[in-house]
């Protein structure tokens, strides 16, 4: 700094020491011409501040020093003024004859202007030798036409100690989980901790500024507003919980300090706070007054008596529990030995049992229950159920006990024992009647087997005999004939199987399966079956989707066909004119349900009330009576259709208008092949000629029927004929056997009839595979029971075949068991 000041007298002043001294080398105002006004600068300049002011003329040599100089290096003015400022700073820069550095550091650019330059780190030495690092600075005084350079010299040791001291606060400041701001009086926020970052969630740069009422809770601002105003006042406030407001909005619980901190150097005062999260110990202190709350009101609340006691016997505490089982107070028991509560000679023995315990370990009824006696305050007696465990508390040991009153249940006992022998008693009498049920059981499958074999084989004769009658009689006087017997037929036979079906179903003996089938192609069947039932009554049948359908499903193909059947024959029946038409939907699998294949049967036939509709899926049941004289039936279809939408997993429901017709929904879930396609097109099945398709089917084919009744052998041999087989016939199951074991004989496929004399089909075909016979053997039942064709299966047959027999169905058997040998 250049330091010039006109004098006030015009006169030049004397560069001086700040101490009064006779100095050659200082010059006075005489001598030196220097201003009055700028040597009295050059004094206050080397005297004023805290830090060590050195003037040094031209050549480096001390003219005079403050008293901060004197305290920095030890010494007095008079001795060192005239001595090389290097005897008190140790600086290669400050070398006379290094004028090019000199210029460096006091920042002389050559063109006679001095300025101050940039604080250099030097050496500081003591009078004593003491050496210390200092900070300093050099500025240029040029007065009375010489040149002179005021040193300011600070030492750095506590300037070193005290930023050493900082960046350890401002670690720990930086590594506490505490939250520590600065916050002036008006609330705005002047300093922001890494912890308060880590705590509250607002970076440093965005909290700076920022009010502390954005941080408060609604129901907090008074009370920072109170702290604030006892903190102003003198008060030392002790840390306190309270609430805060994250950056995300979240409230936290912390244990807050705040500090006043009075301001200096021209800065204002503001308060200190610092924050610690409790958020986890409030909610575990809450969770353990929660915890021990409960444990109260579950103690108090038990049923169970619960007494604790100490080591010595003095009981700690009774449940109200207690007070009522014992009869006492709990004023009167807490203090006392828990030997009150006991009748003798328990009373006396109870403190030794605790005493082995403490000494040996070794419990008798720790951590168990066992029954025991104990004493009411009456003097009366009772059992009781007496469970103990024991826990430490510090090093005392104490025991719980849970006692239950067991009055009643010995005497709940007592009776249970007396009534053990009568229900003995009653279990043999309810196994004799489970045997008489089960007989009764099995005698009604055997009599439904009977009843299904006994009718089933007349009617293959009856239904045989009568389409080839039809086909044979088209267009004569007898046409109209035939056709009643075999509608009538066809009605017997499904009421015989209505009745097994039912059966089957009430005994839990009808199973499904799950396979891949297309339900547009079943719908498509059905609808050709039923095509003319219902075009002989002049209404319309049809079928059609109204989503888009997989083309294959996984389910049992056999009930969902029976299910349709069912339900558009009920239709037909019940509809007089207008139409029937089959809907077919598909409900994708959600998250909760699989997925699902809607059916609806609409017709416009004669509709229900809403009482019928109730009614209408129990067996054996109609809208009304009239309803079986004018349409007939066995009411057994649409209980049997429950049930199997039910064995599917599904559910079947009605809506019913009287005179406006019905809707049968089936909801029927099903598993859907990954990747199948989907379609709305129901595929149109053309009819077959039937006698065009059995005419020679079976030419050259070598074929041994085994069949008991004449009819049926008739019947069976002329349809085999008919299409092109060579036939040989046999009345029993042994002459089977021996004929298929002739060595000149040769079968493509054995008809074997499964009830036949001297040796049923059974034992027949079971004896031929033991002979190796290898040719296919297609079985022939009446029966229609779950099981049957198991077992036909387990004898040895290829296939299986129910009567009675229809055309199409026994040649397609005895092809694809054909097919199935190879």
């Amino acid at each position: 700094m250049k330091v010039r000041a006109p004098n006030r007298d015009g006169a030049a002043p004397a560069l001086m020491s700040t101490t009064p001294r006779d100095d050659a080398s200082l010059p006075d105002a005489a001598d030196a011409a220097v201003p009055y006004d700028e040597l009295v600068e050059l004094r206050r300049l080397a005297a004023g501040g805290t830090d060590a002011v050195l003037t040094v003329d031209e050549l480096g040599s001390i003219v005079a020093l403050n008293e901060g100089a004197e305290r920095l290096f030890g010494c007095r003015t008079a001795s060192v003024v005239g001595r090389p400022l290097q005897t008190l700073v140790v600086t290669s820069l400050l070398d006379p004859l290094d004028a090019e550095l000199r210029r460096c550091l006091t920042g002389n650019d050559g063109g006679g202007n001095g300025g101050g330059g940039e604080a250099q780190v030097a050496t500081g030495r003591r009078v004593d030798g003491h050496t210390f690092p200092v900070q300093l600075s050099l500025c240029e005084a040029p007065i009375g036409g010489r040149l002179f350079f005021v040193a300011v010299v600070r030492d750095l040791v506590p300037m070193r100690a005290a930023e050493a001291e900082r960046r350890r606060l401002s670690a720990l400041a930086k590594d506490s989980h505490d939250a520590a701001a600065t916050i002036s009086l008006d609330g705005t926020i002047t300093h922001w901790s890494s912890g308060a970052e880590r705590l509250y969630g607002y970076k440093r740069d965005a909290s700076l500024g920022m009010h502390v009422r954005t941080m408060l809770p609604a129901d907090r601002v008074g009370e920072w507003t109170d702290r604030l105003r006892r903190v102003l006042a003198g008060e030392q406030l002790l840390p306190y919980e309270t609430q805060r407001v994250t950056a995300q909005g979240d409230l936290v619980d912390v244990l807050s300090t705040m500090t006043l901190l009075e301001g200096s150097g021209g800065e204002p005062a503001c308060v200190a706070v610092t924050d610690r999260d409790i958020t986890a110990q409030k909610r575990s202190e809450l969770a353990l007054r929660r915890s021990e709350g409960k444990t109260r009101a579950i103690v108090e609340a038990a049923v169970d008596a619960i007494v604790t006691i100490w080591a010595d016997g003095r009981i700690e505490s009774v449940n109200r529990a207690a007070e009522r089982l014992f009869g006492y107070s709990a004023a009167e028991l807490i203090g006392r030995n828990v030997n009150v509560l006991m009748p003798s000679p328990h009373r006396e023995r109870h403190d030794g049992y605790i005493r082995r315990y403490l000494r040996t370990g070794a419990p008798r009824v720790m951590g168990t229950g066992r029954e025991v006696i104990g004493l009411r305050k009456d003097g009366t007696s009772f059992p009781m159920d007496l469970a103990i465990s024991e826990m430490r508390v510090g090093d005392e040991h104490m025991f719980t006990g849970i006692v239950r009153d067991i009055s009643e249940h010995k005497r709940t006992e007592q009776a249970l024992m007396q009534q053990a022998e009568s229900i003995a008693q009653a279990n043999v009498v309810l196994q004799e009647a489970m045997a008489r049920a089960e007989q009764a059981t099995a005698a009604k499958s055997a009599f439904l087997a009977n009843m299904s074999h006994e009718i089933r084989t007349p009617m293959t004769a009856i239904l045989g005999y009568t389409e080839t009658l039809v086909e044979a009689l088209q267009g004569s006087e007898h046409s109209e004939a035939l056709a009643t017997i075999q509608r009538n037929g066809e009605h017997l036979l499904t009421i015989i199987n209505d009745i097994l079906d039912l059966s089957k179903v009430e005994d839990g003996r009808m199973t499904v399966e799950s396979v891949h089938c297309s339900p547009l192609s079943l719908a498509a069947e059905v609808r050709g079956l039923m095509q003319g039932r219902a075009a002989a009554k002049g209404i319309e049948l049809a079928v059609c989707c109204v989503d888009d359908i997989p083309v294959t499903v996984v389910t049992d193909p056999t009930r969902l066909r029976q299910i349709l059947v069912n339900l558009v024959g009920n239709a037909v029946k019940f509809t007089e004119r207008g139409s029937v038409q089959v809907r077919i939907g598909f409900e994708p699998e959600t998250g909760r349900e699989a997925a699902q294949l809607v059916l609806e049967v609409v017709d416009t036939g004669i509709g229900m009330t809403d009482e019928q509709t109730e009614r209408i899926f129990e067996p054996f049941v109609q809208a009304d009576a009239t309803m079986t004289r004018r349409f007939g039936g066995t009411g057994l279809g649409l209980a049997i259709t429950q049930r199997m939408v039910q064995l599917l997993g599904g559910v079947v429901t009605v809506r019913s208008t009287v005179g406006r017709g019905s809707t049968f929904r089936v909801a029927l879930p099903v598993d859907v092949p990954d990747g199948a396609a989907r379609t709305r097109e129901v595929p149109v099945l053309r009819p077959v000629d039937q006698r065009a398709v059995d005419l020679g089917v079976l030419r050259g084919m070598r074929v041994l029927l085994a069949e008991d009744g004449p009819d049926n052998q008739r019947l069976i041999a002329a349809t085999l004929r008919r299409a092109g087989a060579v036939v040989t016939v046999v009345g029993d199951g042994l002459r089977a056997v021996d004929t298929a074991s002739d060595a000149g004989a040769s079968f493509d496929v054995i008809l074997m009839d499964m009830q036949m004399p001297v040796l049923d089909g059974y034992a027949a075909t079971t004896e031929l595979r033991r002979r190796g016979y290898d040719g296919a053997i297609v079985a022939l039942t009446a029966n229609a029971m779950t099981g049957d064709r198991e077992r036909c299966l387990a004898a040895g047959c290829d296939g299986y075949a129910s009567k009675p027999l229809r055309r199409g169905e026994l040649v397609q058997a005895i092809r694809d068991s054909r097919t199935a040998r190879g």
